[in-house]
């Protein structure tokens, strides 16, 4: 049981790290103006493809880390729902969130830039099933041959 449960926690962490520290290299890389339309908070398709490499990888990398600890299915599928009902609820959130009311600058620390983003509910959605069938994935390679 308690392997059960280290392995979903670790797979998280572990996905969660890759995810943000995914995104803050990205940002500091791509800049305010590649990552935004132009003076927009809307994200620009660029930005939303590297949502989806970002995402793929951290879902990799968190079925993969699950799938080593854990010794049957069941954690895998726990971190899938997981990771699904969090995408989920994050994309309900940013769909109701606001828009900013005042204009964007040309330059944004990574902190604002997450809070005043503005990305598309599909996107958000995609990302959320992307990050879900890479925990499989990644923990497909991994771990026993009847893990998912």
């Amino acid at each position: 049981m308690l392997r059960s449960i280290a392995a979903v926690i670790a797979g998280y962490v572990c996905l969660f790290l890759v995810t943000f520290g995914g995104f803050t290299v990205a940002f500091l890389s791509m800049g305010t103006n590649a990552a935004f339309e132009p003076g927009s908070y809307s994200v620009s398709k660029a930005w939303i493809v590297v949502g989806v490499v970002v995402t793929a990888a951290a879902g990799l990398v968190g079925g993969l880390v699950c799938g080593k600890i854990a010794r049957t299915r069941t954690p895998v599928k726990v971190l899938m729902a997981l990771v699904a009902v969090l995408g989920l609820a994050s994309a309900s959130v940013a769909m109701n969130k606001p828009a900013p009311t005042e204009p964007r600058p040309d330059s944004l620390s990574n902190i604002e830039a997450m809070q005043h983003a503005r990305t598309p509910a599909w996107a958000e959605a995609l990302n959320t099933l992307i990050a879900v069938v890479g925990v499989a994935a990644g923990a497909g390679r991994r771990a026993p041959r009847n893990i998912v």
